[in-house]
């Protein structure tokens, strides 16, 4: 594979590409503690090259959560994408959509140490991920807060 060495040259036109679920119960939503990060999030990851956006949906989900990758149900289209905000000195993408997967089912991993369900009106307690604030404005909206 050969990447155009001139990509590393323009910083802020590049972004890291994310898919993210939201898995909501009630009006909680699934947050995880990955094992290299000190802040929650939602469940998901980079897209790899060459891997579509559902694909790498799915396969964050089984990484992280464990469940079975047949059992995982996901919307067609994204629920909203957020972007601009800067993790380890890259600007990321972040594409959000909404997920079920059996709450049974769902263990640490893994990359997951633990997880954990929050109302939005609990995010202001937690050290979130970079993205947190453009995410809860558009949980808001959809919880209709």
């Amino acid at each position: 594979m050969h990447i155009d060495p001139r990509l590393t040259e323009i910083d802020d036109a590049l972004y890291r590409i994310a898919t993210r679920v939201l898995v909501i119960k009630g009006r909680k939503v699934l947050l995880v503690r990955e094992k290299d990060d000190d802040w929650w999030s939602f469940p998901g990851g980079g897209v790899d090259y060459g891997e579509t956006i559902r694909d790498a949906l799915i396969r964050e989900v089984v990484e992280e959560l464990g469940v079975v990758k047949e059992h995982i149900t996901v919307d067609e289209a994204p629920a909203f994408i957020s972007i601009g905000a800067i993790a380890n000195g890259i600007p990321r993408c972040n594409i959000f959509y909404r997920a079920s997967v059996p709450e049974e089912e769902i263990k640490p991993t893994e990359d997951v140490i633990t997880h954990a369900w929050y109302g939005v009106d609990e995010f202001k307690n937690l050290r979130m991920g970079p993205m947190a604030d453009d995410v809860i404005i558009e949980l808001c909206k959809l919880f209709g807060s």
